[in-house]
């Protein structure tokens, strides 16, 4: 699936519902790549790499989980 703009859809959500939506999502497409944008860290439980990407755009960091 692709918004035009995910981030206004995601910004109306409470944490819960915003978790409950991506916990369907996972489960309805699995074995799929998810690109996840968040501020929130209780998402990052979803993720097997995350990078953090500074306010000009480039990779600052990456993380490999073991999710």
């Amino acid at each position: 699936m692709m918004f035009k703009n995910p981030d206004l859809l995601k910004s109306r959500l409470d944490a819960k519902t915003e978790e409950t939506v991506l916990a369907n999502m996972m489960k309805a497409y699995p074995n799929r790549t998810r690109i996840i944008t968040t501020h929130r860290p209780s998402m990052l439980k979803y993720c097997t790499r995350v990078y953090r990407i500074n306010e000009n755009g480039n990779v600052v960091e990456e993380n490999i989980t073991g999710n």
